[in-house]
């Protein structure tokens, strides 16, 4: 690992020119938004955490396995489910957790976790389903061998816009991973059915889910609700951290030739064909993580705008996007600076955003 901060989750032929933006040296800082804590007695190290319908949060410890649920109306909070057979060193552990849109029907919760089941390390996506306040009918859907590198799992899942399910998957410590589109899910992004098959309309890889590829390493992308982008935050070497925008079938660059030495950011771009360049990037590292969107988000300014975390300083990063909404334009801008590691970023009921760290979850705003 080349960051400390990251240690707390112990807590993406012809080059395609795609407009980039280095970040300012001092980030603007606008006015900051008032943070109210949601859940900080028993939720520590949430890496994921998801709303229903009515509001009630299901959350995650990556460190314990343990599935929880609070309700904000009632303030109850209680136990859901605990991860059997978890390996959680380094970046590993109980990693994403999301819910199938379709909820309450069917109650079903996915989660992404690192697996020790036989002396096998292996990263699994996991379906569950809600009965009696409890996880029930524990179930495989797709398995990723892990090697002895603890660190770049990836983990985030979530659903898109077409109801189907998106994995991102690090390249497990080899950057060969990630441009191997014939047998390796890692280093890419996934899309799959809700029962982990892949679905029409993929690329066409030999490894089938595979959506982009050529990533090292992501804890967060989110769907702009403007037009349906999908925008992912990226983890760089020494260099290099970004904001990409996920297209179909993209190659973001990330593969054994990578460098920090050269021109940036195409020296952490350049492995494949067509690599794509970062809409953003930071040259020096701050380990971003969970990405949302303000769509009604109540914050003086901020409408509209791309919003991620950060591991390094605790920062969440606030973005103008171009009238395309496919360009980020302008600089970094620093909308609130906390005591921690950011993990995920989320948007809840009513378009409020929620973030959480190793203490907690909170929420922007009122």
């Amino acid at each position: 690992m080349r960051r400390a901060a990251l240690a707390a989750l112990i807590v993406a032929g012809l080059t395609v020119a795609v407009p980039v933006r280095a970040a300012a040296r001092a980030p603007q800082r606008p006015q900051v938004p008032e943070v109210t804590p949601v859940i900080v007695k028993s939720a520590s190290n949430v890496t994921a955490f998801d709303f229903t319908p009515t509001g009630i949060i299901y959350y995650v410890n990556r460190l314990t396995g343990e599935v929880r649920t609070f309700n904000p109306s009632n303030m109850l909070d209680k136990h859901f489910f605990t991860v059997s057979d978890l390996r959680a060193e380094g970046e590993r552990g109980l990693l994403g957790l999301t819910l199938d849109p379709a909820w309450p029907n069917p109650r079903n919760v996915y989660l992404y976790h690192t697996n020790d089941t036989t002396g096998k390390i292996q990263n699994w996506i996991y379906r569950l389903t809600a009965k009696n306040g409890m996880g029930t009918s524990p179930t495989k859907l797709v398995a990723f061998k892990a090697s002895n590198a603890t660190n770049h799992n990836g983990g985030v899942i979530h659903f898109g816009p077409d109801n189907m399910l998106y994995a991102v998957v690090g390249e497990n410590a080899n950057p060969a991973n990630s441009q191997n589109t014939s047998t390796s899910n890692l280093g890419k992004v996934l899309r799959m059915t809700k029962s982990g098959g892949v679905p029409s309309g993929n690329p066409g890889f030999g490894a089938g889910r595979i959506w982009s590829y050529g990533l090292r390493n992501s804890f967060g992308f989110s769907w702009d609700p403007q037009n349906g982008n999908l925008w992912e935050s990226e983890n760089g070497p020494e260099c290099n951290d970004e904001d990409n925008l996920i297209v179909m079938g993209g190659n973001y660059g990330w593969g054994p030739n990578e460098t920090c030495s050269g021109s940036a950011p195409g020296n952490t771009n350049q492995d494949g064909p067509s690599p794509r360049l970062p809409e953003f990037f930071w040259p020096s590292p701050i380990a971003p993580t969970g990405v949302s969107f303000c769509n009604g988000c109540g914050l003086t300014g901020q409408e509209g705008h791309l919003i991620v975390g950060d591991c390094n300083n605790g920062d969440l990063h606030s973005f103008t996007l171009d009238a395309q909404r496919d360009d980020i334009t302008g600089g970094d801008s620093i909308l609130w600076n906390g005591p921690s590691c950011v993990f995920a970023v989320e948007t809840g009921p009513g378009g409020v955003l929620y973030f959480s760290n190793g203490s907690g979850i909170y929420r922007l705003g009122n």
